[in-house]
């Protein structure tokens, strides 16, 4: 029985070349995911951080910002650091101390930009007071600058809000 050295060969080559491509996949992260990886830790996050924190997500002389909220429709840019800090500083207390969940994300890239999607319970419980539950859906864009994501654009709407006596 001969055995054609061209088809060994060319198999040999396949299973190089399929093995490679499978450690390729496993060890580099894709923007995709690295976008992913950043708004769970933002969103899970965003509930102990002091509102002044906020301004490191967005580079508004670069990027700009773009916010709405419940009918509040904002846009920041160049200059506008304070005028962020103090929208930022009225909002925050809808979710301070309370805690995430991210029940969902979707993300999808359209060339260097993360457009995403995240469903977020944040849940208050306080000593002798009702338990507070919002779900809160966010829709987004991110772009990077010097390998770190910045938000450039946030849609935040509670989809459903409860308070509940246990």
């Amino acid at each position: 029985m001969r055995i054609n050295k061209g088809i060994i060969a060319a198999g040999a080559v396949l299973a190089l070349f399929a093995g490679g491509w499978l450690i390729y996949d496993a060890l580099i992260v894709t923007e995709a995911e690295s976008a992913e990886t950043y708004v769970r830790r933002l969103a899970a996050d965003l509930p102990t951080r002091p509102a002044a924190s906020y301004i490191d997500e967005v580079d508004l002389d670069r990027f700009g910002f773009r916010l709405s909220y419940r009918g509040l429709s904002r846009a920041f840019g160049k200059g506008e650091q304070e005028a962020f800090l103090q929208t930022a500083t009225a909002l925050a207390p809808q979710v301070l101390g309370s805690t995430a969940t991210v029940r969902s994300v979707e993300v999808e890239m359209a060339g260097p930009v993360a457009n995403v999607k995240l469903n977020v319970l944040y849940e208050r419980d306080q000593a002798q007071a009702p338990v507070e539950r919002a779900f809160i859906t966010f829709q987004g864009a991110l772009a990077k600058e010097a390998g770190q994501w910045k938000v450039t654009k946030l849609s935040a709407e509670p989809t459903l809000s409860l308070r509940d006596r246990l």
